[in-house]
C-alpha cells in the first residue's frame, strides 16, 4: 500500500505540475493578445483623433473661405454701390447744369453728334421749349460751317429726361445723360474707383 500511495502522489504532484504550466501559458498568451489589443486600440483611437483634426483643419478652413468670400462680396457690393451713387450724382450735376452752361454742353453735343443735319431731334415733353431755341443756334452753326442746318424737333415725345436722341433715316444717335455716363462709366470708373477707394480695385 505504501508504494501505491507514493505512486498515486507522484502522479498528482506531476499533474499538478503540467497545470501550472497550462496555466502559466494560457496567462502569458492572454497578456500578450490583451497587449495586442490594446496596442490595435491605440492605433485606431490615434487615427481617430488625427481624421478628427484632419476634418476639423478643413472644416476651419472652409469656414475661413466662406467668411473670406462673403466679406470680399459685402465689400465689392459696398464699392459698386459707392460706384453707383458717384455715378448718379454726376448725372445728377448733368441735369442740373445752370442754364447757360447746359446750353452750351448740349449744342457741343449736337454738332459732335450731327451726321446730315437734317435728323430729328427726340426729346422729353418738359425740355421741347428749351431745344426750340437751341436748334435755331446749332442750326446757324451748322449753315456757317457749309452745312444744311435743318435739325428740328421730333413729332413724338418719348425723349429722355436730360440730353436727347438724335434720329436720322436709318440711324439713331443716343445721346441722353444716362447713355452717355454709361458709355463712359468703362472709362471713368478707374479714375473714379482710385478717387474713392485709394487706387484700390472695385474687387479687392
Amino acid at each position: 500500500m505504501g508504494e501505491a500511495q507514493a505512486l498515486v502522489e507522484s502522479i498528482l504532484a506531476q499533474a499538478g505540475e503540467e497545470a501550472e504550466k497550462i496555466l502559466a501559458a494560457a496567462r502569458a498568451k492572454a497578456e500578450e493578445r490583451l497587449a495586442a489589443a490594446r496596442e490595435e486600440l491605440r492605433q485606431k483611437e490615434a487615427a481617430l483623433e488625427a481624421e478628427a483634426a484632419r476634418r476639423a483643419a478643413l472644416e476651419e478652413r472652409r469656414i475661413a473661405t466662406t467668411v473670406e468670400l462673403a466679406i470680399r462680396r459685402e465689400r465689392l457690393q459696398a464699392k459698386a454701390a459707392l460706384l453707383d451713387e458717384a455715378f448718379a450724382e454726376a448725372y445728377r450735376a448733368l441735369v442740373t447744369l445752370p442754364e447757360e452752361k447746359q446750353r452750351a454742353f448740349l449744342s457741343r453735343l449736337l454738332l459732335a453728334a450731327v451726321e446730315t443735319g437734317e435728323e430729328e431731334v427726340v426729346v422729353a415733353p418738359g425740355e421741347r421749349g428749351k431745344y426750340e431755341a437751341l436748334l435755331v443756334e446749332v442750326n446757324e452753326e451748322l449753315r456757317r460751317r457749309g452745312g444744311r442746318g435743318g435739325l428740328r424737333l421730333a413729332e413724338d415725345m418719348a425723349g429722355p429726361e436730360g440730353g436727347f436722341v438724335l434720329r436720322g433715316p436709318e440711324y439713331t444717335v443716343d445721346c441722353s445723360y444716362l447713355a452717355l455716363l454709361a458709355e463712359r462709366r468703362s472709362v471713368l470708373e478707374p479714375e473714379v474707383a482710385k478717387v474713392l477707394f485709394g487706387g484700390a480695385p472695385v474687387g479687392g
